[in-house]
Order: C-alpha cells, then structure tokens, then sequence
C-alpha cells in the first residue's frame, strides 16, 4: 500500500526512527502540509520515486544521522519541499534521478551537510532549486 497525504496536515516533528529502515517509497505529496521534522538514525530512509506535486512538505530540524536518505527518482514537480536547520550528519543523501521541473525545494537553510548529495547535474541546479551557501562567506 502506497501513502498519500492529499490534504489537510500530518506532523511527524517528535518522531524518533531508530535502528529499522524507514520507508515512503512511491508516497504522494500532492496537498495540505506534512512536517518531517523528525529524528532517523543509523538506519535507511527511503522517499525513493515519491511525488512531490502540490502543498508543502517540511523537513525542517529533521535529524538524520548515519545511514542512506535515498530521494532518488522524485517527481518535485510542483508545491514546496524545505529543508530549513535540517542536520544530514554522517548521512548519504541521493537525489540522482531526481525530477526537478516545477515546485520549489529549498536546501539554502541545512544546518549540517557532512557529506555532498548526489543531484541530477553536474554544475547548475534546476530551476526552483535552492542549494545552501557554501562559499563561506
């Protein structure tokens, strides 16, 4: 069974995922406002080939330390994704494959980023993208 939040709000901000994969694998996104400021440690998460098409999703103080984040062949194609003080310490984050041809995914505010994510270019970023600042300034 496939998740989808079309409406209304599902707020995971005090959950702790811990020692067992966790997965939204081909979930919609395509309403309302979900807030995954969670916790996920030493295990994998998986969002692999989710929808983002409308509404908004937060990843806002999510922690996630160790283990694989895997984004990888997401449709961003309309809506909001932010990942304001987000902490990815220690994890492997994959957005390869990735679709960004709409929405807006903003990265600007991460607070920890202890390894790159692997994107679907190489220099510039789609449109809608914002990347944090890392020129040190």
């Amino acid at each position: 069974m496939l998740a989808e939040f079309s409406g209304g709000m599902a707020v995971f901000a005090t959950a702790k995922f811990s020692g067992a994969a966790v997965g939204f694998v081909f979930a919609q996104f395509s309403g309302g406002k979900i807030d995954f400021g969670a916790e996920f440690s030493g295990s994998p998460v998986d969002f692999s080939g989710a929808r983002f098409s409308g509404g908004e999703v937060e990843f806002s103080f999510a922690r996630f330390s160790g283990g694989a984040v895997d984004f990888s062949a997401d449709d961003f194609s309309r809506g909001k994704v932010i990942f304001d003080n987000a902490d990815f310490t220690g994890a492997i984050v994959d957005f390869s494959a990735a679709d960004f041809s709409g929405g807006a995914v903003d990265f600007s505010g991460i607070y920890v980023l202890s390894i790159p994510p692997t994107f679907p270019w190489t220099d510039t970023p789609a449109a809608g993208v914002k990347l944090p600042d890392t020129s040190g300034a």
